[in-house]
């Protein structure tokens, strides 16, 4: 390949992402796909390891893309272009990003109703952030040309924790409260860096201000139970325990329950099936006897979890359940439910959050809008 200086490594790294999914896809010829990833690989210059994290960081900005989509709290979502066509010392964020107006809050946020994203997940375990000045200060200069505010969509990777939360952090936050120090970024030169703690970073989390994501609460105690036999068939099978006849969701006194038979009479009892074995978490006992059988999954304790992280677990499973059964592929890429969003998916979004909010009515979960702690 010959070297162009109009090219530049961003565009190199998406180039290989999308080869790599086309080739997932369509089965392109092995010496021609071979040839060009390697011809792309020696152009980008950098070591196997480095591509890897590059290119999980383009992953990453799919799953905030969906998380956008999904959350359907704004007007318009522009994925920048990273290429500049004009010689100036800025950087351009991820995402360009109109949110709808929220009368409530109108006054209390400054009107703005547009705002600037950059993407970034942390690394494995890595409990503070870190982001050179002079990234931040070229980043700001493009944000002060078009006059909007700039955020951060950091995804914490606290694996020892289970903590994988995305956070909406405000620039001038990690200005104000930031460390200065310097340090290395991404095993390069040491650069003077603004650093901060994840758990500093989730106080200011402004996903719920923004994006209007809530925190869903379990309480201890709260039960998911799966009721099985072997006699009669139903749409839903387990190869081990046989068909699922009714699951239940119970807290106390309060529950929501949905019934199966060998046809399938209400979308929603699937959609609560799915959501269901993402929700409820905890001790897992089985009850056995000689036809039927029944499940039951109790919290051991009260537990948050993202509003968000539901609703994209359980619309993912359902999408992928389908590509399976009509095409008997299975898809296992965010970028190609994103390319492909339709009437069917808005459904299915909509299905999960009427269910969610109907749990919360039915007082067997709590939700909880998430807002910044300097929130007046």
């Amino acid at each position: 390949m010959t070297k162009s200086k109009n090219i530049t490594t961003i565009e190199l790294l998406n180039f290989l992402k999308q080869l790599r999914l086309l080739n997932e896809r369509i089965d392109l010829p092995v010496n021609s796909y071979n040839e060009i990833e390697k011809a792309i690989l020696d152009e980008i210059g950098q070591s196997k390891e480095t591509i890897t994290k590059r290119l999980e960081g383009l992953k990453a900005e799919d799953e905030f893309l969906l998380m956008c989509i999904v959350l359907g709290s704004m007007d318009n979502v522009i994925p920048l272009p990273q290429k500049k066509y004009l010689d100036k010392e800025y950087t351009i964020p991820d995402f360009l990003i109109s949110i709808k107006k929220d009368k409530e809050l109108n006054n209390l946020i400054n009107n703005h109703d547009t705002i600037l994203v950059e993407t970034k997940k942390m690394r494995e375990n890595e409990k503070e952030y870190v982001i050179s000045m002079n990234y931040m200060d070229k980043l700001k200069e493009y944000a002060q040309i078009l006059n909007y505010p700039l955020f951060f969509a950091i995804k914490a990777n606290l694996v020892e924790y289970n903590f994988f939360q995305w956070m909406l952090v405000p620039s001038t936050f990690i200005e104000n409260k930031g460390i200065i120090k310097k340090t290395k970024i991404h095993g390069g030169r040491n650069e003077k860096c603004y650093v901060i703690d994840v758990l500093d970073l989730l106080t200011n989390d402004h996903s719920g201000l923004w994006f209007y994501n809530y925190s869903i609460m379990l309480q201890k105690g709260t039960q998911y139970i799966r009721n099985y036999t072997k006699n009669k068939k139903t749409c839903l099978r387990d190869e081990k325990l046989g068909y699922i006849t009714k699951i239940s969701l119970k807290r106390g006194d309060y529950s929501k329950i949905a019934e199966f038979s060998e046809s399938i009479d209400d979308n929603r009892n699937l959609v609560f099936y799915e959501l269901c074995g993402f929700l409820c978490s905890g001790t897992v006992k089985e009850i056995k006897g000689d036809d039927s059988s029944s499940v039951v999954v109790e919290a051991d304790y009260n537990y948050y979890i993202p509003f968000y992280h539901i609703l994209v677990k359980t619309y993912l499973e359902i999408r992928k359940d389908f590509y399976m059964a009509v095409d008997g592929i299975e898809i296992d890429d965010i970028s190609y439910y994103i390319e492909n969003f339709s009437i069917m998916d808005q459904n299915i979004v909509a299905y999960i959050k009427d269910i969610m909010f109907e749990l919360e009515k039915l007082n067997i979960v709590m939700i909880i809008r998430v807002m910044p702690s300097d929130f007046p």
